[in-house]
């Protein structure tokens, strides 16, 4: 399977602005963090045909670049000069194929984070 084959795959901002955080939050300067992930246990069951989401709060000086991997190949990348916050990787109608671990990298002129997950399809 090529990774062109794992489609559709969606990246989505939000923008979050409008919530409690403060100024030096927001604006940020340095390297990406990760600020909000899903729960540390590194894996997600999917029953097949249903929705995965990974859903994430990033901080770090725009430009950003976000590179998504499945199983250690380029699936999807975006760069973003954007002051939103919230990045949400979507997998629609999940199948067996999409099964693996999957890796996001995120890097701005300061720096690069990884996080990893691992999808089972049930």
């Amino acid at each position: 399977m090529e990774p062109s084959d794992i489609v559709p795959i969606y990246f989505n901002w939000n923008n979050s602005w409008s919530d409690y955080r403060s100024d030096a939050e927001r604006n940020w300067k340095g390297s990406p963090k990760i600020t909000q992930a899903p729960r540390d246990d590194g894996f997600d069951e999917v029953y097949e045909e249903d929705d995965w989401k990974w859903t994430m709060r990033i901080k770090g000086r725009r430009p950003i670049t976000i590179r998504l991997y499945k199983d250690n190949q380029v699936i999807k990348e975006q760069a973003y000069d954007t002051d939103m916050t919230m990045f949400q990787c979507t997998i629609k109608w999940v199948t067996l194929d999409d099964e693996g671990e999957y890796k996001l990298k995120i890097s701005n002129m300061y720096g690069t984070v990884t996080t990893y997950r691992t999808l089972y399809v049930l």
